[in-house]
């Protein structure tokens, strides 16, 4: 009998481990896609619509009401099985070179515990002094 409810009370110590570790694992996994998801937009937008040397010409506003239709549309995309994703654009200025983005996620861990990550990112295009 002794035997048996210390093999039960090792198995529940058991189970409760691997239900902590994957959901810590869970929780880095997806800290981590988010982090690159955002960064990886954010670059590629700032690539395709940030030009340093035709700033009077591509018009400002459109431009960049464009790049910041494109990060919600690619974040959305790369991020679309999070149902409460929250998207924050703080800065989206073509002209200058500067997109800062904020995402918010509520994720339930196995445990039933429920967390919120962010992940905000400023990408900042470098240019000379003689531009």
């Amino acid at each position: 009998m002794k035997n048996t409810v210390l093999g039960i009370i090792g198995c529940i110590i058991v189970l409760y481990t691997a239900m902590l570790s994957l959901g810590i694992y869970s929780l880095y996994i997806h800290k981590n896609q988010m982090e690159k998801c955002l960064s990886q937009v954010l670059y590629g937008v700032m690539d395709k619509y940030y030009l340093p040397h035709d700033t009077a010409e591509t018009g400002g506003a459109l431009n960049n009401t464009a790049a910041r239709n494109d990060v919600l549309e690619d974040i959305k995309a790369r991020l679309g099985d999070c149902d409460n994703l929250n998207t924050t654009i703080y800065v989206c200025d073509m002209d200058k070179g500067i997109i800062s983005a904020r995402i918010e996620n509520d994720l339930e861990l196995p445990m039933g515990i429920e967390k919120h990550l962010s992940c905000t990112k400023t990408i900042i295009a470098d240019r000379g002094m003689d531009d």
